[in-house]
This record gives C-alpha cells, sequence and structure tokens, in this order.
C-alpha cells in the first residue's frame, strides 16, 4: 500500500517507528514521515502512565506545595503522548491527566461535607469523585480537540491549536451559568512569581495561562528533535528555533513588564501618607458551635476586645469575617446598638459579616450580607449575588428536591441583587463575600465602579486544614494585580492577609488561630486597567481562536478522503 502525502504533512521519528511496526508495508512517498489515519497508535499503559506523570506534576505546582515552575514544563508529556493518538486516545490521556491533578488539588472537598455539612463519608468520597470526574472532562475535551485537529490538519497545526483550546476550556469552565467554577486554573499557582503574573492587568489570567501552555508546546517541538535526531541521522529535522524564539520573547517580554510595572506602583502605589491602616480580626470561632446561642457571647467579646485593640492603635478601618456577628443584624436592637457604640468608640469603620433575612409573602428569605457601620452612625449593606451551589443553595430546586434537606445543613438563601460599594467614610469599598473572590468579573466590576479597596470576608473554617485557604487567597492575588486595587482579605480561622497592587502580599496569619492582621493599604487612585477596562477580551481571542482551528479542521476533514493507492 503507498499513501501520496502533501508536501508538509509531517510526523515525529518516533511516530515513523510505530508506524513502521504497525503497517510494515506502508511506503511513505516523498521521504516524508506522516500520520497516517488507518495507523493510529492505540494507548497503551505508558501512554496513561505519562499522562498520569503530567497531572500530578501540575498539582504539584498548586498550594500548598507550590513548585510553581513545574507548571510550564509538567504537560508537555502528555501533549507528546497525544501525538499519534485517536480522538478517543488523546481523550482517555486529557481525562487521566486530569484526575491525576485534580483528586490532590480538590481533596479538601471531602473533608468539608463530612466535618461540617453531615455527608457520610461514602457520599463525600462519590460527591468529591463526581467533581473531579467533571472537571476532569474539560481536560478530556482538550486532548479531544487537540487530536481532531492534528488528523484533520496536521501536527504543527494542532500545536498552534494547543493554547488556544487550553484557554477555551478553562474559560468554558469559569463561565458556565450556574455551576462555572474557575478554580484551580493553571496560572492560579504562579501567584507568588510576581515579575510574571503582572500582564494580568492586561490579559488577566488567561494571558499568563496561554503562556504557560506556549511553554508546554515548545517543550513537546524539542523532544520531537531530539526524538528525530536519535531515530533519522541521516536526514535531521531542524531544530524548532522559531518555537523557541516566540516563547522566550514573550515570557522575557511579559517579565520586563513585570518589573517595569513593580517599578512605577513603586511601594505599593504610594508613599507612607497615602496608606489607611487596618486591622483584620481573625476570631478563630469554633465552627460546631458557631451558631449556638450560649457561644453567641463569646465570639462578640473575641471581635469586641480585638477592635478595641485596633482603635487603640489608631486604625483607619477594622474588618471582620464573613458572619462575624452571629445574629441578624438590622433586627436585634440591643446587639446592634452595641456594634454602633464599638464603631464609634473607636473612631473607625466596622466592615463585617451577618447573616439577614427578608419577609415576604411567601415566607422569610435569607441572605448572607455584609455590613459597614461608621463612627457616625451610618451603615450599609451589601448581599452576596453568587452563591455557592449545593452549599448555600439548591440549584433546579424543583429536579433536586431530594438534595435539599442535605443542604440544609449548610444553608438555603437568596442572592443580591446587584453589586454596590459600601460607604466607609473616606473609603468606597466593594466587598466580596468568600467564594465571590475567584470570579474576576465581580472584582472588575467593583473596580469599574470607582472601588478604593476590595475586602474579601470569608470563613475558611470549612475547609479544615487544608490547601483550600491557599488557594483561595492564590485567586484573590490575581484579583489584586488584574485591577491594581489593594485586596483585604478577613478569614474566620485564617489565612487573613492583606494584598498590595502588585499583588505582593504584605501580610498574612496562620490557620486556626487567634489574631489581628495589622497594616496598611495604598487605596486605588489611578486610572483602570486594560483588563477593567476591556474584561475577557483576551479569553474570547483565544474563544474564536479555537473555533477557528476546529472549523478548518472540520472543513478539511470533510473536503475528501486523502489519495489511498
Amino acid at each position: 500500500m503507498v499513501v501520496v502525502l502533501p508536501k508538509s504533512t509531517y510526523i515525529d521519528g518516533f511516530s515513523f517507528v510505530r508506524i513502521t511496526i504497525i503497517c510494515p508495508n506502508l511506503k511513505i512517498t516523498k521521504n516524508m514521515v506522516a500520520t497516517s489515519k488507518n495507523c493510529e497508535s492505540n494507548v497503551m499503559m505508558t501512554d496513561l502512565a505519562v499522562s498520569a506523570f503530567s497531572g500530578a506534576t501540575l498539582a504539584l505546582a498548586f498550594p500548598d506545595y507550590g513548585i510553581w515552575p513545574l507548571a510550564w514544563v509538567s504537560l508537555a508529556p502528555m501533549i507528546w503522548a497525544m501525538r499519534n493518538k485517536s480522538e478517543l486516545g488523546s481523550m482517555t490521556l486529557g481525562f487521566v491527566m486530569g484526575i491525576f491533578c485534580f483528586t490532590p488539588t480538590f481533596s479538601w472537598l471531602r473533608n468539608t461535607m463530612t466535618d461540617y455539612a453531615a455527608f457520610p463519608l461514602p457520599l463525600a468520597l462519590a460527591v468529591t469523585g463526581l467533581m473531579v470526574v467533571a472537571l476532569s472532562a474539560f481536560t478530556a475535551f482538550f486532548g479531544f480537540a487537540f487530536s481532531y485537529i492534528r488528523r484533520a490538519s496536521n501536527y504543527d497545526m494542532a500545536l498552534v491549536s494547543a493554547p488556544f483550546l487550553w484557554i477555551c476550556m478553562e474559560f468554558v469552565r469559569a463561565t458556565l451559568p450556574v455551576f462555572s467554577f474557575p478554580w484551580g486554573r493553571i496560572a492560579d499557582c504562579q501567584f507568588a512569581a510576581l515579575p510574571i503574573i503582572q500582564i494580568a492587568d492586561i490579559a488577566g489570567e488567561e494571558g499568563l495561562g496561554f503562556m504557560i501552555i506556549l511553554a508546554n508546546v515548545t517543550i513537546v517541538k524539542i523532544m520531537d528533535w531530539i526524538a528525530n535526531r536519535g531515530l533519522r541521522p541521516a536526514r535531521p529535522v531542524p531544530f524548532p528555533g522559531a518555537w523557541v524564539l516566540l516563547t522566550v520573547t514573550l515570557i522575557t517580554s511579559s517579565m520586563v513588564y513585570g518589573y517595569h510595572r513593580m517599578e512605577t506602583l513603586g511601594d505599593h502605589g504610594g508613599g507612607d501618607n497615602n496608606k489607611v491602616s487596618v486591622a483584620l480580626v481573625q476570631g478563630n470561632i469554633d465552627q460546631s458551635r458557631k451558631w449556638d446561642k450560649e457561644y453567641n457571647k463569646t465570639q462578640i467579646d473575641i471581635y469586641r476586645r480585638r477592635t478595641l485593640q485596633a482603635g487603640s492603635k489608631g486604625v483607619d478601618l477594622v474588618v471582620w469575617p464573613e458572619t462575624a456577628a452571629p445574629f441578624y443584624f438590622g433586627a436585634d436592637p440591643v446587639r446592634d446598638s452595641a456594634i454602633f457604640q464599638l464603631a464609634a468608640e473607636i473612631d473607625a469603620p466596622v466592615i463585617f459579616g451577618a447573616p439577614a433575612y427578608r419577609r415576604t409573602a411567601g415566607g422569610a428569605i435569607s441572605y448572607n450580607r455584609a455590613w459597614v457601620v461608621r463612627p457616625d452612625g451610618l451603615a450599609g449593606k451589601y448581599d452576596k449575588v453568587h452563591l455557592v451551589p449545593f452549599g448555600e443553595y439548591v440549584p433546579f430546586k424543583k429536579l433536586l428536591f431530594f438534595l435539599e434537606e442535605m443542604v440544609t445543613a449548610v444553608g438555603d438563601m437568596a442572592p443580591g441583587e446587584r453589586i454596590n460599594l459600601l460607604d466607609a467614610g473616606d473609603q468606597k469599598i466593594g466587598v466580596q463575600i468568600c467564594y465571590e473572590i475567584i470570579f474576576p468579573e465581580y472584582s472588575r466590576q467593583i473596580a469599574e465602579m470607582g472601588a478604593t479597596a476590595i475586602v474579601n470576608i470569608t470563613n475558611d473554617s470549612w475547609f479544615g486544614r487544608s490547601a483550600a485557604s491557599s488557594q483561595s487567597l492564590a485567586m484573590a492575588v490575581f484579583r489584586a494585580v488584574e485591577n491594581r486595587i489593594p485586596v483585604l482579605r478577613a478569614a474566620q480561622s485564617g489565612i487573613s492577609a492583606i494584598i498590595s497592587q502588585t499583588g505582593e502580599i504584605t501580610k498574612e496569619t496562620g490557620l486556626f488561630i487567634e489574631t489581628t492582621a495589622y497594616g496598611g493599604f495604598t487605596p486605588k487612585t489611578g486610572p483602570m486597567t486594560l483588563y477593567t477596562y476591556s474584561g475577557d477580551v483576551f479569553a474570547w481571542i483565544c474563544m474564536f481562536g479555537a473555533a477557528c482551528f476546529w472549523v478548518m479542521a472540520y472543513r478539511k476533514r470533510n473536503s475528501g478522503p486523502a489519495a489511498d493507492t
């Protein structure tokens, strides 16, 4: 059998050996090494092991492991294994990679459900497994699309498309209606590499993620070059200089830009005279007793004592965590008055979380609310707009009615109507409650509205001693950089932190300790960043690019079969 190949068709040397073994009578004309649709390599145990290795090493890049440079190389083995696989084969490899990446990254889900939501262990393991499988379906899609484009076009075209496909996959996961979940995107693990993450104020996390995948693809090209040199010394494949040059140029340019932005922002955007002093009170409340009436006074006493200490230091702002006030503020005149009095006594605004409700004809509606109480007696509120599905409410309640009793152990709330700022006197504060900080669009809206700082109040006690708090903090770093706005994070049991406009964590507490984090921040006063102004334009460019690659591959694949003689 003779296959006549187009002049541009190309396959690495390893695939050539595979084809020769599987199809010994196959003759390839023009001395080209090429992939034949009839000679796809089956997925073998070594391929599965390679993909598992890619997933495990990528997991090590995320907190709490924090070996962030691994992200720049970890996916190369999996992509290299996909180079001669069918769509189903590459989809399998992408799925395996996802399982080995997301299982350790989201291991905290199980103890959250068993320790605080009263889930039986088998059910918690099953739900965690379903979550990991759902996330791995997205990386499986990446594998499928990669091989579809490779088989319809060529290997190089698939490599070019890989960064676009990956960002497309992550962006869809981050923006799905109801079930959007941007946690654990590949750029998140770079939060400590300050010079390289500064480009987020231009292209968001997607810009950095694109470069990371491009770096992995370039390593694949180098691996191909090395393999071909060993297998075909008489006709060596040229070194992929263009790929290396493009990747090095992009990374170098991004780092130069990053150092420049860090330098121009100076001391986090201004001198000491411009800084606002803040106290983040971390009460370390026992979550198992949080709503016990007998324990209420103990909680309030902790926050009152530490707030008075902060007031004696002359702070400008005090922040308590999510639901720090264990009562319905605004409906309890005695305890309401105590907090108003406290703000007047320290002569500084106090921002805190408290549950809330509103009576309607159909019954009471509950909210997860943030309040600001000022020394002059004025107060403002913000209701959480993005609730945690199956944690704070049951989506599609009529269809999933059987889950309602289970989720009631955590909460059943209504979302707020809109994003709004809190007037804290000299500061206009945008509050993001817990989970909301992982969604870039809310932080961007807050910055657009003219906020001087973002306050993230959260109760991470649910996560126990796990990597979840560190992972959430990593995403908060990107919200600061994307919009050049300081982020003040007050957590019930940690991690509380002050994040500057450059993403530097200037103050950070430990987990499960009672403490107060003191520090200062420079309010945002400059113009909007390109990301704040334009939003997810880069992500949509990648979506458009991925769609173009797919359409070109589809048209080529359906234009007629290759000549087989």
